[in-house]
This record gives structure tokens, sequence and C-alpha cells, in this order.
């Protein structure tokens, strides 16, 4: 937040821009791991916390495509094994 800051009144600011994109990349690598994380969840058939994990990713990510539709399919299984019961 503080180098956007500074990025908002000095937007050539290359360290600003630099800690941006530093801070921009973890992000998307934290997302990416989350994602991860929530296919094996998936294919091991928890749908619960294939779900947990996607809403991770997509907290930070929000663009995050594979989350997306993961936690839409994982959504659907576990609609339909409720509806079995």
């Amino acid at each position: 937040a503080m180098f956007t800051q500074i990025l908002e009144s000095d937007p050539d600011n290359a360290t600003a821009l630099q800690y941006v994109e530093r801070c921009q990349q973890r992000l998307n690598e934290l997302a990416e791991s989350h994602f991860n994380r929530g296919i094996s969840l998936y294919a091991a058939e928890d749908y619960v916390a294939a779900i947990e994990e996607m809403e991770k990713a997509l907290e930070l990510n929000p663009n995050h495509r594979g989350a997306k539709e993961y936690k839409r399919r994982a959504e659907s299984r576990l609609r339909a094994l409720r509806s079995l019961r």
C-alpha cells in the first residue's frame, strides 16, 4: 500500500515500481500454491477443503481462472453428494 501511494504521486519511481512488482509476484505465487493444494484436495474428493483453498487463491488473485473453475466444480460435486443423502 505504501509503494502504491508513492506511485500515485511519482508514477516513474523505479524503486516503488520494483517493490510493487515483487509484491504482486509473491501474491501470485501464494495464490498458485493454494490453487495447487486445492487441486490435490479436489482429486482426493475432499471438496470442502478444496473449496477453502480455492477461496484463498481467489482472495489473493480474484482473476485466477483455474481457481474459479475448480471452486465451481467442487461446489457442484458437493451439492450432488449432499443430495444423495
